[in-house]
C-alpha cells in the first residue's frame, strides 16, 4: 500500500512541475509522438526532460545564442546556437515541435521564411 501511495505522490509531483513550467504540447498524445520521433536526438533523456528542454528554450531570453523570429501567422520559431536545438511555438506558447535539425541554423532561417498555410 505504501508503494502505491509513493508512486501516486511522485506522479502528482511530476504533473505539478510540468504545469508550473507553463504550457507544453497541446496534448499528451502530441508530446508522446514528438518524444518518440525526436527524443533520442537529445541523448538519453526522459519524456519529462524533453518537455523541460523545450520549455526552457521557449522561456529563455531572446538574443545572443537564442535566435527568435515571429512569423506572420504568429508562430514563434527559436534556435539555440549553443545546443543546436530548434523549436516552434504557437501564439499561446504551446509547443508545436522541438528537435535538432540536421542543417542547424539554416533550418531555422528557412522556417522563418515560411508563409502561413
Amino acid at each position: 500500500m505504501r508503494t502505491r501511495w509513493t508512486g501516486l505522490l511522485v506522479f502528482l509531483l511530476a504533473a505539478l512541475l510540468a504545469c508550473a513550467a507553463g504550457p507544453g504540447f497541446r496534448s499528451a498524445k502530441q508530446l508522446d509522438e514528438h518524444f518518440a520521433k525526436h527524443g533520442a536526438e537529445f541523448g538519453q533523456i526522459t519524456k519529462a526532460e524533453y518537455l523541460r528542454l523545450a520549455q526552457e528554450l521557449r522561456d529563455a531570453p531572446a538574443g545572443g545564442p537564442i535566435l527568435e523570429i515571429v512569423r506572420a501567422d504568429g508562430v514563434i520559431t527559436r534556435f539555440d546556437r549553443r545546443k543546436g536545438s530548434f523549436a516552434a511555438y504557437n501564439p499561446d506558447r504551446t509547443i508545436r515541435t522541438f528537435f535538432i535539425p540536421n542543417d542547424g541554423e539554416r533550418y531555422f532561417h528557412r522556417q522563418a521564411r515560411r508563409r502561413p498555410k
